[in-house]
């Protein structure tokens, strides 16, 4: 699963930023309010692009089957 971590209220735990924590623990993406709309859905919709392809790949009718046969 990816996470896109976006900042809140406050940024700021003591000395280290929720950003910088959020993209440590493994964050995808990290996006700093205020930020425009294209913004958070440009990669969303790079994510949804990317699953139709593999997606198709996977189980596209056209794809070559293998059949094996046990010899006699």
């Amino acid at each position: 699963m990816k996470v896109i971590a976006i900042t809140g209220g406050s940024d700021m735990i003591g000395i280290l930023n929720f950003l910088d924590v959020a993209k440590m623990l493994g964050s995808h993406s990290i996006l700093l309010k205020p930020f425009e709309m294209k913004t958070l859905l440009d990669p969303i919709q790079a994510e949804l692009q990317a699953y139709r392809v593999l997606k198709k790949s996977l189980f596209s009718p056209a794809r070559p089957r293998h059949y094996f046969t046990l010899p006699p």
